[in-house]
């Protein structure tokens, strides 16, 4: 009979034991506990009058190792203020926490807990409270008490789920400023949340290979037709900028949670180097492109200039931009929408200089569809990684709305432009809204047929027949230097050089 109750003390002991080693936070890299704090006035403190009572959200980060029953955790306790809405750190110093397995081993049906002791001393001016006097408080020692519940501590009607994840209840109090913050966290399943990120920055780094590849194309494309004067500048500033954004904001998400710090900086890398390395280059080709002639004559101290002219207000601009998101961060979902109409530019340029088909097809469309799979992604997937927990949600997310919204953007972008490409870039303006536009088609003046007679076409070595206007490739054009081709031998060449074959004048589009 002793034998038999000692058998079944040593099986509890055991189930005990592995319990507390399952339920430990031995070998997890991070935890994250999310929860509720109140903050009110000490009781018995002559320094608690004033002190208001606030309450708000709280959130607990520790990365912690394993050394036998001891926990060496480095903790930061994190509060939101309503006044504005951003997240406080509460300065603590490194805590020393003590996994109080043995207890729940030595007394059979105690769950297994931990116990967090921290201390330190809070800048106040970081949280503009009203109504504490002290500059500091000394805070401490601050306790924090981590286990699983157990069905026995769940009362009837609560809707906490027994579902392995941990609590976490904690008291701060400040003797000096007379204040204490009580405080109730849930543990976030960061297992699960590492799963999602990897998924996303694999998505991500997909997408970025693809846009590389679009990018290369364009390239290509507009070295085969001289296409690159063609292309608008602000349509390639605005994708470099995005691309740039988003390379600072994945390396911002990696450093708001170490654990996965190592994956968003993959993801930061990939649109360093799509920015960086062909957006910058492309920009560079289109504004060479534009100014060959100052390329050419000018001399290294021209393209200095112009190439300092082109950096310093890209750059100026990104630093702007980033000065915009940090201080309207809150308004991130309408300025995605507003980064959206990249393509505009190129629209407005092309009616403005009435070029035809400056971009690839290919190109158009993968960008268009790789650029909205993220921004969709953050507003309307339900399941995002984007939803507050650890990494900020947008303001309005999930949105299908604002979803809806991007996607008819595009659609109504790329419409737009397969109009100008098929019926022509000036088809669809109202001939009032329309800039002066040089006509080729002019009447020859009447010296030239006098003096000429059959003029020489000096990009075929034919001659012109002045009487022709049925061919549309035969007849003849005038440029504004008064010089005579054949129409498609000056579209064929001004695809190459967009200047007069024989007096090099710069010369406009042909529409």
């Amino acid at each position: 009979m002793i034998d038999s109750e000692a058998s079944s003390a040593d099986h509890r002991y055991a189930s005990n034991f592995a319990a507390a080693l399952d339920s430990s936070n031995v070998g997890k890299p991070s935890s994250i506990y999310r929860g509720v704090y109140t903050m009110t006035p000490l009781a018995d403190s002559p320094a608690s009058e004033g002190v208001p009572t606030i309450e708000g959200e709280v959130k607990l980060h520790m990365i912690s190792k394993g050394a036998g029953m001891k926990m060496m955790s480095l903790s930061e306790v994190l509060l939101r203020f309503d006044y504005d809405g951003e997240w406080h750190e509460l300065q603590l110093s490194p805590a020393i926490g003590f996994q109080n397995n043995m207890f729940a081993m030595n007394s059979f049906g105690m769950r297994p807990q931990e116990e967090l002791i921290l201390s330190g001393r809070s800048d106040l001016s970081r949280f503009r409270l009203a109504g504490l006097t002290q500059p500091v408080c000394d805070i401490g020692p601050a306790r924090i008490m981590i286990h699983t519940p157990s069905r026995d501590e769940v009362n009837e009607g609560d809707v906490l789920p027994l579902d392995g994840k941990k609590i976490a209840v904690g008291t701060v109090v400040s003797e000096n400023c007379g204040f204490k913050i009580s405080m109730t966290l849930r543990e976030i399943d960061v297992r699960k949340l590492g799963r999602k990120v990897i998924n996303y920055s694999i998505l991500n780094n997909i997408i970025t290979i693809l846009q590389i590849r679009f990018f290369l194309l364009q390239m290509q494309h507009g070295e085969n037709n001289n296409g690159h004067a063609k292309v608008s500048l602000l349509c390639i500033g605005i994708q470099a900028l995005m691309d740039a954004y988003d390379s600072l904001i994945h390396l911002f998400l990696g450093l708001s949670a170490q654990f996965m710090f190592n994956t968003f900086s993959v993801v930061a890398l990939f649109k360093f180097i799509l920015f960086s390395m062909l957006e910058v280059r492309y920009l560079l080709l289109v504004w060479r492109s534009r100014r060959q002639n100052q390329f050419n004559e000018g001399g290294m101290d021209s393209i200095r200039r112009e190439l300092g002219w082109l950096y310093s207000r890209f750059y100026g601009t990104l630093l702007v931009g980033m000065v915009i998101l940090y201080n309207f961060y809150q308004y991130l979902n309408v300025l995605i929408i507003i980064m959206q109409c990249y393509w505009v530019p190129q629209i407005v340029y092309d009616i403005v200089r009435g070029h035809k088909r400056p971009l690839s097809w290919r190109f158009i469309v993968g960008i268009s569809i790789t650029r909205m799979i993220v921004p969709l992604y953050a507003l309307a997937c339900p399941y995002t990684i984007f939803n507050g927990e650890v990494y900020p949600a947008l303001a309005s997310a999930p949105n299908s709305t604002e979803a809806t919204l991007i996607v008819c953007l595009q659609v109504a972008q790329i419409a737009i432009m397969w109009a100008q490409a098929r019926f022509g870039p000036r088809s669809f303006v109202p001939w009032i809204c329309l800039p002066h536009v040089y006509n080729y088609y002019r009447a020859v003046p009447s010296v030239q047929d006098e003096e000429l007679g059959a003029p020489e076409c000096v990009i075929c070595m034919n001659d012109i027949d002045l009487s022709e206007v049925h061919d549309p490739e035969s007849r003849p054009v005038i440029t504004p230097c008064d010089h005579i081709f054949h129409a498609a031998c000056l579209e064929q060449w001004m695809d190459v050089k967009m200047e007069c074959p024989t007096c090099r004048g710069e010369l406009p589009a042909m529409t």
